[in-house]
């Protein structure tokens, strides 16, 4: 019995292998007859698709660059003289002093062609003067302006062309890259060169090396499904030899290579010798794309900046490719598969000739001295944010999070609960400020209520901004680009007790900035459902600069000039409610029968016909300054029916403030007339377990008049009365920019 078990097992298993290889074998059967290759070709396709660079015999160590063409190396395709000099001509053995330098990867090298077919020895041809190809294959822009400081007071050339592939400047990121090289790291926004000298053993310290078996990698390489699937989405395990070994280095590579082009331009501009930046494409993005990367067209803009006169061969290629998409085929090497390799003779000419134009009619090129950074403008460390401690007024509404403002002491800065409501979504506060484009800093204070990580957005009108993401227990912070922006930071430090100063920068190119203020759950993710994620922020800012300053307030008491309520009634509030009950009009006022308060307390009613519905109350004369009006009431309140009032606090002039509030939501919109000053309001949650609205403004000698207005149910100011009311309690007009009643403490605060 267990026998026959086996037997029908082992069956069942051989049955299932056999299915699974005959799927496999018509899987690939069906992509080689797509691709129009021979279903019966033995071809190893990885092989063919790892394209020669001067990465193999050519190469050699540099203590200082990672590695270089080796002096005078001779083969069929590939010669070399002198600091690893490509030859353009066979008669060439000696260096070319003066002319042209070219320095780049292998694009600029010329893998895949002849020396006299890359594009340096057609540009020769093209000019009659020389052109010395120093190209190395896989470098990044790092080591190609590296390159060019090392061969300009060897060659001392007239003109440096520095060609950039794409892909050059995402190398820049890496302290590996197939074998270890030097890297540039940024502190306070300045270039620190590491890892030089370069380890010499193959493999980077960090990295992590390529140890699979060669075996597998040949064996699986014959397979042309397997090739497409490898070589999308594991390249560097793909296409690496053994002993290769791929290592990030944490650093910003459109920033750094900005600063290197910028250093790069003041050299040449010292020794008085022209450069010119020459962006390159692989083909299959130039097929698959409509422009060219953002981290190719940063670069690109930085370049122009400087000064730099760039020539970008992308929108002629993609002119080609539109005409008849087979042309593209032609200026690059193709192989298998359908796959780009690099320029061909005849796509190296193409580039040799927009080249040839730029050289014979040279653009000005702008000094560097006159090239302006973010870190060279002048910045005033304004706080953009007009009330930085309302922050009923600083963030619009959201249905996925609530928000509780907290007043910790009569001097302390104002603090705000964010918390995760609603169901499964991102959870998050948005503010927004008017301003032209330029360089960006948003910072706040946080600390953790059940969330110890949270993600912070700087974004412009485009959504081009950058993200940072911060971990309130570890210290840690990460700054993510989106688009097409310069200069993104993120950075977080202790600032005493369990708080911590965050701030993110980006330099963005359109006008408006926002900012999104955004939850993420224990894990991590931004994506849960709502149901008790929460933290505290506070002194938040907006300002324009490179590095923040220190919180400067525009409200709330830790502004300058802040004057705390007295807590004295100046309305006489008491007498002027109870003298407009019985009054007929457009609102009626009576008592609120609300024993539980054992506060002053009145309720509110449209009354008549259609109508505006308003009270109006006014105080007797008062002295300049400060002045707020403030009531109680919450949705608890079974009598009240009216979900919004607007209260207006008016000189005599008319000019002042004017506030919508939403008692159900907590939310509030406000208004400046006429020529009113440092206007403000909020909610506060007060220890009677009801919530205090309030307005304030600054005016001068002279009566003042509160209005308070309803709402209909359907949203109408002008409305015939259908029972809409509305409860205040504990009214009061006092001397002072906000409320002077007792602030909860955190520790006691009850979310009504």
């Amino acid at each position: 019995m267990i026998g026959s078990t086996v037997v029908r097992g082992a069956s069942n298993a051989l049955v299932s292998i056999a299915s699974t290889s005959a799927c496999i074998v018509l899987m690939e059967a069906a992509v080689r007859i797509y691709f129009g290759v021979g279903v019966l070709e033995l071809r190893d396709f990885r092989a063919s698709r790892v394209v020669n660079s001067t990465l193999g015999q050519a190469a050699e160590y540099d203590p200082r660059l990672g590695w270089v063409v080796r002096d005078h190396f001779a083969s069929e395709q590939m010669n070399t003289t002198t600091y690893g000099i490509r030859n353009n001509h066979e008669s060439d053995g000696e260096l070319k002093i003066g002319g042209i330098l070219a320095v780049g990867d292998s694009f600029t090298a010329g893998s895949e062609v002849r020396d006299f077919e890359s594009w340096p020895a057609q540009l020769e041809e093209l000019l009659g003067e020389p052109v010395t190809n120093a190209g190395v294959g896989g470098y990044g822009t790092d080591q190609i302006l590296m390159r060019a400081d090392q061969l300009i007071p060897v060659l001392q050339p007239r003109l440096v062309i520095v060609g950039f592939l794409a892909d050059d400047i995402l190398r820049s990121g890496y302290s590996s890259y197939g074998r270890p090289k030097p890297f540039f790291e940024l502190r306070n926004d300045e270039l620190v060169l590491k890892n030089v000298p370069v380890p010499s053993g193959g493999i980077d310290q960090g990295s992590k090396p390529n140890k699979r078996p060669s075996l597998i990698r040949r064996a699986v390489g014959y397979s042309l499904i397997a090739d497409h699937i490898l070589a999308g989405f594991y390249p560097s395990f793909w296409f690496s030899r053994e002993k290769q070994s791929y290592a990030r280095n944490g650093s910003d590579e459109v920033e750094v290579t900005c600063l290197l082009l910028q250093r790069f331009k003041r050299r040449v501009d010292a020794d008085g010798i022209s450069a010119i930046l020459l962006m390159q494409h692989g083909g299959q993005w130039i097929s698959d794309r409509n422009e060219p990367s953002g981290h190719a067209q940063l670069v690109s803009q930085c370049a122009r900046e400087a000064g730099l006169p760039v020539v970008d061969e992308f929108d002629s290629l993609r002119a080609v490719y539109s005409a008849h998409h087979d042309e593209l085929r032609r200026y690059y090497v193709m192989h298998p598969g359908d796959t780009f390799g690099h320029m061909s003779a005849h796509g190296n000419s193409h580039v040799a000739q927009l080249l040839a134009e730029a050289v014979r009619t040279p653009k000005v090129s702008v000094a560097t001295e006159h090239y302006r950074s973010a870190r060279d403008e002048m910045f005033d460390g304004k706080n953009l944010l007009s009330r930085s401690e309302s922050f009923g007024l600083v963030f619009e509404h959201s249905p996925t999070v609530e928000l509780l403002q907290i007043q910790d002491g009569p001097t302390n800065p104002r603090q705000l609960l964010i918390q995760a409501a609603g169901g499964q979504s991102e959870h998050y506060a948005q503010a927004r400020v008017e301003a032209p484009p330029g360089t960006y800093i948003f910072s706040l204070e946080a600390t953790p209520e059940t969330s110890r990580q949270l993600r912070v957005q700087l974004l412009d009108e485009g959504s081009s901004g950058v993200i940072g993401t911060f971990d309130l227990s570890e210290y840690e912070a990460v700054a993510d680009r989106l688009g097409l922006v310069r200069s993104p930071a993120a950075r977080i430090e202790r600032t005493g007790s369990d708080w911590a100063r965050l701030w993110i920068r980006a330099r963005l190119p359109e006008k408006n900035p926002r900012i999104l203020v955004q939850l993420l759950d224990r894990t991590g993710q931004h994506h849960f459902p709502g149901g008790g994620e929460s933290l505290r922020i506070r002194r938040l800012q907006i300002e324009q600069g490179v590095a923040p300053t220190p919180y400067k307030p525009t409200s709330g008491p830790a502004r300058a000039g802040f004057v705390a309520g007295n807590g004295i009634d100046l309305l006489s509030s008491v007498r002027a409610f109870e003298s407009q009950i019985g009054r007929p009009g457009i609102t009626a006022v009576s008592h609120a029968e609300l024993p539980e308060a054992h506060l002053p307390s009145y309720k509110i009613q449209a009354s008549g016909g259609v109508s505006e519905h308003y009270l109006g109350l006014q105080s007797p004369p008062l002295g300049a300054g400060p002045y707020t009006f403030s009531f109680l009431t919450g949705p608890r309140i079974a009598e009240a029916s009216a979900s919004v009032v607007r209260v207006q606090l008016l000189s005599g002039t008319g000019d002042g403030v004017m506030v919508d509030f939403d008692l159900e939501e907590r939310q509030l919109s406000l208004f400046e007339l006429g020529s009113a000053t440092a206007t403000d309001a909020g909610i506060h949650p007060d220890p009677s377990g009801l919530d205090r609205f309030w307005l304030s403004g600054e005016y001068p000698e002279g009566y003042l008049q509160v209005l308070i207005q309803l709402r209909s149910q359907s949203g109408e100011w002008t409305f015939a009365p259908s029972g809409e009311s509305v409860i205040l309690l504990s009214p009061i007009l006092e001397h002072g920019h906000a409320p002077g009643h007792e602030p909860l403490p955190i520790s006691s605060r009850s979310d009504s």
